[in-house]
């Protein structure tokens, strides 16, 4: 990554807390993220909302 970004997450209408994306130093230098979200019982659409762009992602898990 070349300059800090950060996203927030989107589900069930609620815009969740922003969380920052460090500076990696490279493209392909690689940092893990996480964060917990409890859902209630149900089928949900979540969405990954990019408050500031300039970093790559790589992958999301989901437990």
């Amino acid at each position: 990554m070349r300059r800090p970004g950060s996203y927030s997450r989107l589900c069930c209408s609620t815009i969740g807390s922003t969380l920052a994306v460090p500076n990696t130093g490279g493209w392909q230098t690689w940092q893990d993220i996480s964060e917990s979200v409890t859902l209630p019982a149900g089928t949900h659409t979540l969405y990954l909302y990019v408050v500031q762009g300039g970093f790559n992602l790589n992958y999301i898990t989901f437990q």
